[in-house]
């Protein structure tokens, strides 16, 4: 595979890099050669008030680490842009198929000090802001607690204190450092209106924010479902039949991300 590795900035070269040479040894769309990053959406998208072409940004959750030990710091912006937008259009025709609304996104680059590098981006999983806020408050079962615990999107329960983040059973799932939670992602799957999407497991440790290693698919989109991931050419896809797809300002989504 041709190299497109350039000179940026110290954490956007070593991403170059770190991508570019896991991609020499693999072709395929599996993990080996993404970095997933956690981002949120800093303000509100809605399908009926937007149009292709129209810029959009999210940013960091938490710092992300690379194969080699450099980081994108909290807070990194990524670009990208509207590819489709429809707003949702009753169709009163009887016994009428409706439509429905569409929002296909793409994210194109990732700017860090003025520095731009383009990126693939797909979708693994993303959470309606209502889980987010969830997923960081402390639950207490009763007055007795004063532990609590935190649940990642996609069902990971969690002491505050913990630092190893284990499953029922004793087995590690995921670390809480300083500068965020990380874990190895699992293969997983999620079907909703006829569509399945599928997450490649990946032995690498990822940033993960919010979200289980095993999160897949959409948390907390109840009347919008996913229709493409944004894996190979297809844009990002969220289709909704029965009002304008919205995501919601505080809404966080865990991207896979590779070099063009």
């Amino acid at each position: 595979m041709k190299s497109h590795c350039i000179a940026f900035s110290k954490s956007l070269s070593a991403l170059a890099l770190a991508v570019c040479s896991m991609m020499a040894g693999s072709q395929t769309a599996q993990a080996a050669g993404t970095s997933a990053v956690p981002v949120s959406f800093p303000v509100n998208l809605d399908a009926g008030h937007l149009r292709a072409g129209q810029s959009i940004e999210v940013r960091t959750l938490q710092s992300v680490i690379l194969p080699d030990g450099a980081k994108l710091a909290k807070g990194t912006r990524i670009e990208g842009h509207v590819v489709a937008a429809e707003g949702f259009v009753f169709d009163a025709t009887p016994y009428a198929e409706q439509k429905g609304s569409q929002l296909s996104l793409s994210f194109d680059a990732i700017e860090e000090n003025g520095k731009r590098v383009p990126i693939h981006s797909s979708l693994r999983a993303m959470a309606a802001a209502p889980d987010v806020r969830k997923a960081t408050t402390v639950d207490y079962a009763n007055e007795m607690d004063t532990v609590g615990t935190l649940q990642l999107i996609g069902g990971t329960s969690f002491t505050p204190a913990d630092k190893r983040i284990a499953s029922p059973d004793g087995d590690t799932l995921a670390y809480q450092r300083n500068d965020g939670i990380f874990a190895r992602l699992s293969e997983n799957a999620q079907t909703a209106h006829g569509v399945t999407v599928h997450c490649a497991a990946n032995a690498t440790e990822q940033a993960v924010g919010f979200f289980s290693g095993d999160a897949c698919g959409l948390y907390g989109f109840e009347a919008t479902y996913l229709s493409e991931n944004g894996a190979g050419s297809a844009a990002i896809t969220l289709r909704s039949k029965r009002e304008n797809v919205r995501i919601y300002r505080g809404s966080a989504a865990l991207l896979e991300l590779s070099l063009q």
